[in-house]
């Protein structure tokens, strides 16, 4: 079973790494937007917005990965 454990941890370790780079790219996106001539519909601003999306979703990955219980059940 700790085998099953480290790779649930692994894994979530890999998604907190993922999720704050995801994070840090988001806001370079946003601060690239800032420069350019329509900020709100620049290819950056929209580019992060997706990245966003894919943050939030690695979080929700992350949380239900958190929430499981292999347990000792043999």
């Amino acid at each position: 079973m700790a085998n099953h454990d480290d790779d649930v941890q692994s894994s979530i370790d890999h998604l907190d790494a993922a999720i704050d780079r995801m994070s840090d790219v988001a806001i370079n996106l946003l601060h690239k937007a800032m420069h350019e001539a329509d900020p709100k519909q620049s290819p950056s601003a929209k580019a992060e917005k997706l990245v966003t999306r894919a943050r939030r979703s690695a979080e929700k990955a992350r949380h239900l990965l958190a929430t499981i219980d292999l347990g000792d059940d043999q």
